[in-house]
């Protein structure tokens, strides 16, 4: 007996169509012919919409998925929410169908659009279905919508039972809400969908809303009046899988620097103000060994009294950099009571990285405490902001006397 295995067909969604130029991304599952070749694989040939269909769609590429990436969209817990947007209809015996819409997306299409008939849908782009994959998205998010998914949060790694249509795909993180995971863009006079969102601690992804045509075929099937066409051109895929293409972009998280003045001199004549200075370095190293952003700052804390101030850095640094912060300028004549230095970039066990600012311990902190000693000297510091412009080059430095926050 002939040793069958499975056939695997890869294609990337958003792709030139493989079926009646949609963007569909097919991963086919098949049983071999008996007449072939045992090492040549292929499904079944007839169109049945009646069968149904196993789809499995991957949240990403491989580059961002798997036990090698765990920061990536395996830690997004991203899920599924699947609309049929309309049911498919067969329009010549097995050789092609067409879609007839569902009632919750009657009016979604661009005029001028045909759906309904074969030779419409081939006149249907890559940008088209985009467009229409958009425009069913903004209708279910939109206030109105009538209709419900058809699956619901399906996590990524299930294998979803649908039948023969349209559908759409909508991806995002499981614990976020529709108000968190639907991003808009309101600059304009109307607002349009942007996508929606699924997030890691240090990533966050932004999913376009993808339509599905299932069953799928590896072949574009000729046009329905060609006689000499049979279905041994095409083959119908009821196993398939689809590759999503999110944006990953960096999260960003703050560091606050805190300084508690134990003692403060105030054996002169005028109370002088004493200035603390910090260096701050940081360092985010990816999974794949790449530097995602390195960088460093310096702050300076300002007292005239005892107690404590703090300054923040805000939105700066990538969310998982390793940090270090030295206190490189204890104040004239205050000895520092703690370590010098908290954190460090070189020590790769380090457990002092900037967190996501949903963390209930963000921000990530240092505290440092000085002291004065018995010989005290006058004079305090200015830290001096320069901005860098491209025709002007370094500009007059912003003077700031320090980077507390006030009451803090």
């Amino acid at each position: 007996m002939m040793n069958k295995r499975k056939h695997r067909l890869i294609v990337w969604i958003l792709t030139v169509a493989l079926l009646l130029s949609l963007p569909v991304a097919a991963m086919a599952e098949g049983e071999p012919d008996e007449k072939q070749d045992p090492d040549v694989t292929e499904p079944a040939i007839g169109l049945d919409l009646d069968k149904d269909v196993e789809l499995t769609i991957a949240p990403g590429p491989i580059t961002m998925t798997g036990d090698a990436h765990p920061t990536r969209l395996p830690a997004a817990e991203v899920v599924y929410d699947v609309y049929k947007v309309a049911d498919a209809e067969k329009e010549n015996s097995v050789l092609s169908y067409h879609y007839v819409l569902a009632d919750a997306f009657a009016d979604i299409l661009p005029e001028g659009t045909d759906i309904s008939t074969y030779a419409g849908l081939k006149a249907i782009d890559n940008d088209g279905w985009r467009e229409i994959a958009a425009l069913a998205a903004a209708k279910v998010f939109g206030g109105e919508f009538s209709g419900s998914p058809v699956v619901t949060a399906s996590p990524a790694a299930d294998t979803m039972t649908l039948g023969a249509g349209l559908y759409l795909v909508i991806a995002h993180s499981g614990g976020m809400s529709e108000d968190e995971f639907v991003k808009w863009d309101e600059s304009a006079e109307t607002k349009t969908l942007i996508g929606t969102i699924a997030r890691s601690a240090e990533y966050e992804y932004t999913y376009a809303p993808e339509l599905i045509s299932l069953p799928a075929t590896r072949e574009e099937i000729p046009a329905v009046d060609d006689a000499d066409y049979t279905t041994s051109g095409g083959y119908w895929y009821y196993s398939v899988s689809a590759t999503l293409k999110p944006l990953e972009e960096i999260r960003y998280g703050d560091l606050k620097v805190v300084k508690d003045l134990l003692v403060y001199n105030t054996n002169v004549d005028s109370v002088d103000p004493v200035s603390f200075v910090f260096t701050v370095r940081w360092q985010k190293i990816n999974d794949v060994d790449e530097d995602e952003g390195s960088g460093s700052a310096i702050l300076m804390l300002t007292f005239t009294e005892m107690g404590v101030k703090s300054a923040l850095i805000e939105g700066k640094i990538p969310v998982g950099a390793k940090v270090e912060v030295e206190e490189s300028y204890p104040g004239s004549g205050y000895v520092n009571t703690t370590p010098l230095v908290v954190g460090g970039l070189g020590d790769d066990n380090t457990d002092f990285r900037i967190l996501a600012p949903e963390d209930e311990n963000a921000p990530l902190t240092a505290t440092f405490a000085d002291k004065c000693e018995n010989e005290l000297f006058k004079g305090y510091g200015i830290l001096n902001i320069y901005t860098f412009d491209e025709n002007t080059g370094w500009g007059v430095p912003e003077n700031s006397h320090d980077s507390s926050v006030p009451n803090s």
